[in-house]
């Protein structure tokens, strides 16, 4: 997708108002300012009111409903809590979950920043649907609705008779944690580990973890190249025969599902991870199923459920890694390759949505890797890199087009199997 020429608004929404920095979402302010140029003005003017109005409803339910606030942060608790991952939302058209969707499929905008926008934007929205519940209280669940009380309850209190924990708002702290203070603990805690990982391999320790972890990526690394001899050859000859002469147009299209493929699986790596680790949290803390959170979890039991439940949760994931790949390669298809592509996902040859969907298949298994396989491909007029990449046919210095991406072992690790480029003619 390219950059469009857009005039300057003359009015557009100030996301610095002081009166928002309190709930501001910094990554969909950065993903605002990133995406400008890729959506048209309109588009990006409607979803930054939107975004206002999101942070001014959450304010207003701060102020209103402290104790119903504190809920709503912690995350996979309301029952009306949806993600943003998880099929259309009801309601209007959301103008600023529209853009930031464009921000996750644009290659050329930071796929974390990205990424995390959309559950900020999850947060926001939860805020605001519980705020307009207020006015519906049948919607809410049981422990906001007014109290029935029986015939025996509307008797006096007595002069030396005590309130019940739950009646008492004062006996219930209010001090719990927002949903982007976990995130940052579990930003924090991942950091943290990928140094004490690094650290370990200097000092010559945890071998057969080393070896395990090399064994996968190889296992994984091999079956990319049968992509390239079996899927990749077959797309590549079908799609030959309705685009005679066309090779390089080919070669770029195929290529390019390849780029928009890891972009979609890292950004649903990440979403997932994070969704099992925050969720996976609340039945440890509170074994007997209730629909809202009794006591916000303590900062050193965010950061052990956050260390020891994501070590947990990796491991898990890649064990059953495959069984999330049909809904990844159906939601692709769905989304990117009728957006981006602007092809019917439903009249796709076969040879070309086997290609897809082992594409898809592969590129996950890298994701969900501990840490996460990476792949790299050079741009046009880059000076070729021959310690990654091959040439495809004649030798040059600079590249023309990539046609296969190189696979690393992990993001700047060591190249397990070298990608390939068409040189420039100069």
């Amino acid at each position: 997708m390219h950059k469009t020429v857009t005039s300057t608004s003359k009015r557009a929404p100030d996301l610095n108002l002081p009166s928002l920095k309190t709930h501001a979402r910094s990554n969909i302010q950065k993903t605002l300012q990133e995406i400008e140029g890729y959506v048209s003005k309109e588009e990006l003017e409607a979803a930054k009111l939107e975004y206002v109005g999101l942070v001014q409803a959450e304010q207003l339910l701060k102020e209103r409903y402290p104790q119903l606030y504190q809920d709503v942060l912690i995350s996979g608790i309301v029952e009306t809590q949806k993600s943003a991952r998880h099929g259309p939302e009801t309601g209007a058209k959301s103008r600023l979950k529209e853009v930031l969707m464009v921000a996750c499929r644009e290659p050329s905008i930071n796929k974390y920043t990205s990424g995390t926008s959309l559950y900020e934007y999850n947060s926001l929205k939860r805020s605001e649907k519980m705020l307009m519940g207020m006015q519906n209280k049948a919607e809410l669940p049981q422990r906001y609705q007014p109290k029935r009380m029986t015939i025996m309850e509307v008797s006096p209190r007595g002069k030396h008779s005590k309130k019940t924990s739950r009646g008492d708002s004062t006996q219930r702290s209010v001090a719990g944690s927002s949903i982007s203070e976990f995130e940052d603990v579990l930003r924090t805690v991942e950091f943290q580990q990928s140094k004490i990982d690094q650290l370990t391999k200097r000092l010559g320790g945890g071998p057969e973890e080393d070896d395990t972890t090399l064994s996968r990526a190889l296992k994984i690394t091999k079956r990319f190249k049968d992509f390239r001899d079996k899927e990749y050859a077959g797309a590549y000859h079908e799609m030959s025969l309705w685009n005679q002469g066309k090779d390089t147009e080919i070669m770029y299209n195929l290529m390019r599902i390849i780029r928009y493929a890891y972009s979609y699986c890292q950004t649903a790596a990440y979403g997932q991870l994070l969704d099992l680790t925050t969720t996976s949290a609340v039945p440890l803390l509170q074994p007997i199923k209730l629909p809202y959170l009794e006591n916000s979890p303590t900062r050193e039991q965010r950061l052990m459920l956050s260390s020891k439940g994501m070590k947990y949760v990796k491991g898990l994931r890649q064990e059953v890694a495959t069984m999330s790949v049909p809904q990844l390669c159906k939601k692709f298809k769905e989304t990117t390759i009728e957006r981006d592509f602007r092809w019917d996902h439903t009249k796709l040859p076969i040879v070309l949505s086997d290609y897809i969907d082992k594409c898809i298949e592969i590129l996950w298994l890298m994701c969900v890797q501990d840490p996460p396989m990476a792949l790299t491909w050079p741009s046009e007029g880059d000076r070729v890199d021959t310690d990654k990449y091959e040439f495809y046919s004649d030798s040059g210095r600079y590249v023309s087009m990539c046609v296969w991406p190189a696979v690393l072992l992990q993001d700047r690790g060591k190249v397990l199997c070298k990608g390939s480029i068409i040189a420039a003619k100069r």
